[in-house]
């Protein structure tokens, strides 16, 4: 939207270099070129601005201002003081100067705590003298080599290629070079949609990395069950598996639950029943899907709720009751599940419940743990979506568009094919176990626990990220209060 109205004011977009940099040029050479981040903009103006933040009378910048406050509740902040960790000096001679000192010292403190090497000085060249050979003998190395130092390597240097590309230009010959180490690295991306994968191959042929991606339009279990049934078509070797907002359109199992009166676990679960009946309004037959319940059969649903420790009422209750103090639920839908539960408990204990297994995440988990044995894993998704009206646990979010407004269909995933969106929230807990039991049964018998930690999205950043300076004047963070639903996990401890 702000993107389609900055054109309309008459703004072209960098298509060449930066599609979120707007500049247009005025037939009296007055110039205003505007940087978009988030809900942030950088304007820069030719302009001379009064202390009152206006231009000469009649300027191209006052009447651009105008309307932006006339369309948008907009806040000015003054003059940028610093932006993505890159601060911003006002010079007398009128220059700007650019600089990381803030960025940098934290780099230092985080990775060196003991200060740089004594034989370092302020003259010296950012590499040593055996710099590239040392290169190329870590080039000539199996792909395989020190897996261990692989995460820590790209974590240091990400940070190095970030100063590189931003201030720190004289950085970026060793930057270069230490980037060639993972010029060997085999990239595949797993796109379900074809439209989509075919967009991924061109934009990686576009930028030269068709040699080091491959794209691979197909569904991520079966890409991974194929690779899953023998020592010969396993990715050999160490493999970090990125998985963003993938479980909550992974499938689940719906169950029935209630207690028997010897205190066992009874168990049905559902099955969707499609039929053809007429519709008297269009004069013509059409599908519909109605519920029913059976005796748990399925292997698999027995099989998660065994691992997830889903194995009584008493399970169940705290299951629902940590839901509802999850970090993202608002104050209405806190008390919402809080009644819910309360009303469960005032209830007879032998009252059914009902609950979402995550059946198909297992499945994936274990068929792309098996696929690379030597995996770690770090994965995105929602930890917390609001309850809908079933007071299912776990019960799945179900939308659709319709005419640009998006339409709450109530949680009712009764729905044709491609009719509605269906997200389910993930439990992070017990993603966690599932994570770990795939883990450890993909590694045999001698394989070893896998340490699995996960965060909130806001804590993750405040780890991994120096948040200050994505902060706004007025407080927002787009990093720390988007998404406050959400969680990451990973596994492999600090090394993440």
């Amino acid at each position: 939207m702000l993107f389609a109205w900055l054109i309309a004011q008459g703004f072209t977009a960098l298509d060449d270099s930066d599609p979120c940099v707007f500049t247009r040029v005025h037939p009296d050479g007055e110039i205003i070129t505007i940087g978009v981040y988030v809900d942030n903009l950088q304007i820069v103006h030719s302009a001379v601005l009064d202390a009152d933040g206006r231009g000469p009378a009649g300027c191209a910048y006052n009447s651009f201002m105008d309307s932006l406050a006339g369309d948008w509740d907009i806040t000015d902040e003054g003059p940028m003081e610093d932006l993505l960790g890159i601060e911003v000096d006002y010079l007398a001679d009128g220059a700007i100067k650019l600089h990381q000192t803030s960025y940098i010292k934290k780099l230092v403190e985080r990775f060196l705590p003991h200060g740089p090497l004594e034989k370092v000085q302020r003259g010296s060249l950012p590499y040593s003298s055996d710099f590239l050979k040392h290169i190329a003998d870590a080039l000539a190395l199996p792909p395989e080599s020190y897996p261990e130092l692989v995460r820590p390597m790209q974590e240091r240097l990400g940070c190095l290629m970030y100063a590189a590309t931003s201030t720190r230009c004289d950085i970026a010959f060793p930057v270069h070079y230490l980037s060639d180490l993972f010029g060997s690295c085999r990239y595949v991306m797993l796109e379900i949609s074809e439209r989509l994968a075919g967009i991924q191959r061109e934009r990686l042929r576009n930028e030269g990395f068709e040699d080091n991606v491959e794209v691979v339009h197909r569904c991520a279990f079966e890409w991974a069950q194929d690779r899953s049934g023998g020592s010969s078509s396993v990715l050999e070797g160490p493999w970090h598996i990125a998985m963003l907002e993938v479980l909550d359109n992974m499938p689940h199992d719906k169950v029935r639950v209630r207690e028997r009166a010897d205190g066992s676990l009874e168990a049905v679960e559902a099955l969707v029943i499609e039929e053809e009946v007429f519709d008297s309004t269009t004069k013509s037959a059409r599908l519909q899907y109605t519920e029913d319940f059976r005796p748990l059969q399925e292997a698999t649903v027995r099989e998660v709720l065994e691992s997830l420790g889903l194995t009584s009422m008493d399970a169940l209750h705290e299951l629902q009751a940590d839901i509802a103090a999850t970090e993202g639920a608002g104050a209405g839908a806190g008390l919402a599940l809080g009644m819910h539960g309360l009303l469960s408990g005032l209830m007879s204990a032998a009252a059914p419940l009902e609950a979402f297994i995550p059946t198909g995440s297992q499945r994936l988990l274990g068929a792309l743990c098996h696929a690379c044995p030597e995996h770690q894993f770090t994965i995105a998704d929602f930890s917390w979506l609001p309850p809908q009206p079933s007071g299912a646990i776990l019960a799945p979010v179900v939308q659709t568009q319709r005419g640009g407004h998006t339409i709450d269909m109530r949680g009712d995933y009764l729905r044709h094919p491609g009719e509605a969106d269906i997200l389910f929230p993930t439990h992070f807990g017990l993603l966690a176990r599932l994570v770990g039991a795939a883990s450890k049964a993909s590694r045999g018998s001698r394989g070893q626990p896998v340490e699995v930690s996960h965060v909130s999205t806001a804590d993750f950043m405040r780890r991994h990220h120096d948040v200050k300076t994505t902060a706004t004047r007025d407080g927002f963070n787009p990093l720390l209060d988007d998404f406050v639903n959400t969680r990451i996990l990973w596994t492999g401890g600090d090394h993440m």
